[in-house]
């Protein structure tokens, strides 16, 4: 029957990682592999010293100890050696007691692409390049420093402390401080998504599976009364309120529930280790780690931004940087005219057309209406697009106005009132990028909308993302298109056939509403069964371009069609 390996929690580590082979590792770079395999056979009985992650590997195969039918802990060696060489590595595991009985032995081959097939949620080696090459490829690897202080060996519980950024969560909110360096920045930016969970970083997995086990002891505890958890879980980050609430929202949507969080805003993070004294620490940037290594083992995870060396910068995009280049923004109380608007429009819609298979993976198969997505579009050029609650309420004049949305460029960050009706959501996001492409205000910038939903005199900035806006999503020659498939007519006017077309039954609203101008725009741009009597509906333009009933009906008579 297969080993379940899939069922396990696997641990991958260097035989340099586990024992401490530095004579034998100066010994294979001066002298070579031949000296090198010859002095392995020759010590054979020389057995070598616990290396600087044996303390963790020893206490989490003690695991096994707690749960010794299922032997959940499956800890295998994945080594550069020969298999020969490897011989004193086998009986140096059977000395000290540790239950490992699978080795990958490469010859000198990097054994880091083994890590997949192991299902291995870490691999700890102690060669740098190794390690790097394999984040690179999407490995969960560390690089164990060399550690001055081995902790004892005994079978008190494993202490497991771990970074945030970079190591639970990926690298996303650490770019915005990064490419700012502003701190005031990034704690914006995380207020703003504090609802929002972050994307998993390289050791999401580790915990995860951790995080079952500690979940199990819990309940050992409970009902054992004596029984002490053999298992402890600290997060310790150099995040501060109020960066916080993303930390435990992340963590709550996967389901983690760890034994400690410290938020050290800046603090030392020696100063809380020395107290908590994990065997094992890990966190994505050497410069916490290289004086804590000096009484802890320590893990660094060469992962995201903090880790970027030269000539690994990812290239941007061909699109954003297209953009960005042909939009430069207009100053603050400048004014745009709509040939002005409708020019950057095109050109937009050119470099989204030159673009697309770099946008979409399935562009050949898109049709021109689907590329005009302001969402795709908007993350494309570096923005995150998250909706919220509420984004607040003010009085001005005596009424009361509700942000529907606000951008900030700063942190990259367009903020959409869940209070703004669904159909409004797509035009409300053209608008936000027509603020992003044409408008240089720096910092927040709401947009708000009279709570009773009527008219207000717009600012010339909202006026002209509007334009924008309709333009973008619809444009006049698709809009002009889908209007004579439907109505087979270049300019809609009511006749006694059009008007039986419109409204069979002679519904007395609907005769109301073809009264008006803007009534009758609003009828077409909603009808989807227009002289189609017992027939199938059909999608209505509202529907074709993905706007309200009042957004297409206006885009109708601005294009003169009604």
């Amino acid at each position: 029957m297969p080993f379940p390996i899939e069922q396990k929690l696997v641990v991958a580590v260097s035989s340099t990682a586990l024992f401490d082979l530095s004579q034998e590792d100066k010994l294979y770079k001066t002298l070579g592999l031949d000296e090198f395999r010859a002095f392995q056979k020759n010590n054979r009985n020389n057995l070598p010293k616990p290396g600087a992650a044996f303390p963790f590997v020893a206490r989490l195969l003690n695991l096994n100890n707690i749960y010794d039918d299922e032997q959940p802990i499956e800890v295998v060696i994945l080594s550069r050696n020969h298999a020969d060489a490897g011989l004193r590595m086998m009986d140096a595991l059977s000395h000290y007691g540790l239950n490992i009985s699978r080795c990958f032995f490469t010859a000198g081959e990097q054994p880091f692409k083994y890590i997949e097939s192991l299902d291995a949620v870490l691999y700890l080696s102690t060669d740098k390049d190794e390690v790097r090459n394999a984040v690179k490829n999407g490995y969960p690897a560390g690089y164990i420093l060399p550690c001055e202080t081995i902790p004892v060996i005994d079978n008190s519980p494993l202490k497991i402390a771990l970074d945030f950024d970079g190591i639970i969560a990926d690298d996303e909110a650490e770019t915005v401080f990064k490419n700012t360096g502003k701190l005031e920045v990034f704690h914006k930016h995380e207020n703003a998504l504090r609802g929002v969970p972050l994307p998993p970083g390289p050791l999401m997995k580790l915990l995860l599976k951790i995080s079952k086990f500690q979940k199990l002891e819990r309940k050992k505890a409970e009902t054992m009364g004596e029984y002490t958890q053999m298992l402890q879980i600290s997060i310790v980050t150099a995040r501060n309120a109020p960066a916080h609430e993303r930390v435990i929202t992340t963590l709550s949507e996967a389901g983690v529930d760890v034994d400690g969080i410290f938020m050290m805003g800046g603090i030392d993070k020696r100063r809380v280790l020395d107290v908590i004294k994990p065997h094992i620490f890990i966190d994505d940037q050497i410069t916490h780690l290289e004086h804590v290594a000096e009484i802890i083992p320590c893990v660094h995870v060469p992962f995201g931004i903090a880790n970027i060396e030269d000539g690994d910068q990812a290239p941007i995009s061909e699109f954003k940087k297209a953009t960005q280049d042909s939009f430069p923004l207009t100053s603050t109380g400048e004014k745009l005219s709509d040939d002005q608007i409708s020019h950057k429009v095109d050109m937009l819609k050119k470099l989204i057309w030159k673009h697309k298979a770099e946008i979409w993976s399935d562009s050949d198969s898109l049709e021109p209406i689907q590329m005009l997505d302001p969402d795709e579009i908007l993350k494309q050029l570096g923005y995150k697009i998250v909706e919220s609650s509420s984004l607040g309420v003010f009085e001005h004049s005596g009424k009361s106005y509700e942000v529907s949305a606000q951008i900030d460029r700063e942190s990259n960050v367009i903020e959409v009132s869940s209070q703004e009706p669904v159909v409004s959501r797509t035009f409300t996001l053209a608008h936000e990028l027509g603020h992003a492409l044409m408008h240089a205000q720096t910092g927040l910038h709401r947009d708000p909308k009279p709570k009773d939903r009527s008219n207000f005199k717009r600012m010339p900035v909202e006026r002209e993302a509007d334009k924008f806006a309709a333009l973008f999503l619809m444009p006049e020659k698709l809009v002009k298109q889908e209007f004579m498939r439907i109505y087979m007519v270049e300019k809609f006017s009511l006749n006694d056939d059009r008007r039986y077309a419109l409204n069979p039954s002679n519904d007395k609203k609907i005769n109301e509403m073809i009264g008006s101008q803007f009534g009758l725009a609003k009828l077409l741009a909603k009808k989807d069964n227009y002289n189609r009597q017992g027939q199938t509906p059909i999608q209505s333009l509202n529907e074709i371009f993905n706007v309200s009933v009042e957004s297409m009906a206006i885009r109708l008579i601005e294009l003169d069609l009604v």
